[in-house]
């Protein structure tokens, strides 16, 4: 994770993409690279758990499954309490711990708790981390409204990213919008372009 937000900072830092930017983009991308660069020192900071997260079945259903793992000498086996709670955090107007309501499962009524998307996210890169590791994006879960049940163990049409069923402890992660080229900009340098072709193909024309 640290290489590759270092790979972007070096991206977007770059001088052929301050280049193509207005001034208030360029404002706006200097405080994006410096919360990145702020992100990166501190998970540098930190040091691997070493901690492996597994699921733990039933003794009478775990022997011999992938999940049965074999202890070692200096291994600690430690079984949390199981959480009470749904985290969603990143561009939503209040990031928080919401109470996990069995009622309601879906990824929807949690994000509408905290206010939903901000102006500044990237909701199309909407992702949950599952408590046990595993992530399932926005971009990846969905196909053609076709999508994957992990309750259900089966393919299901017209469901979107937002019917995806939460359970306690996952945490859904709305990122920050990545400041881009202007459009505007795109659009004159377009302009440009095709103006001076024109100018060119009249200039071919008189002469022949």
């Amino acid at each position: 994770m640290i290489g590759r937000l270092e790979t972007y900072i070096a991206r977007y830092s770059s001088k052929e993409a301050q280049a193509t930017l207005s001034q208030e983009d360029v404002a706006a991308q200097a405080q994006f690279i410096s919360s990145q660069k702020a992100l990166v020192a501190k998970l540098q900071e930190s040091r691997a758990s070493g901690r492996v997260v597994i699921s733990l079945l039933p003794t009478s259903v775990l022997k011999d499954v992938s999940l049965d793992m074999v202890l070692e000498s200096g291994d600690n086996l430690y079984i949390p309490p199981s959480p009470g709670t749904v985290n969603v955090l990143g561009e939503v107007y209040n990031p928080s711990a919401l109470v996990y309501e069995k009622e309601r499962m879906e990824l929807a009524y949690y994000l509408r708790k905290t206010g939903g998307p901000t102006n500044n996210a990237e909701d199309g890169q909407m992702y949950v981390v599952r408590v046990d590791g595993t992530v399932i994006s926005k971009t990846a879960s969905s196909w053609f409204g076709i999508a994957w049940s992990d309750e259900e163990n089966r393919w299901q049409f017209g469901e979107d990213f937002e019917d995806t069923k939460l359970h306690p402890g996952d945490t859904v992660i709305v990122p920050q919008k990545i400041v881009k080229p202007s459009f505007m900009k795109e659009v004159k340098d377009i302009t440009q372009i095709l103006y001076q072709i024109a100018v060119t193909a009249g200039v071919l024309i008189v002469a022949f």
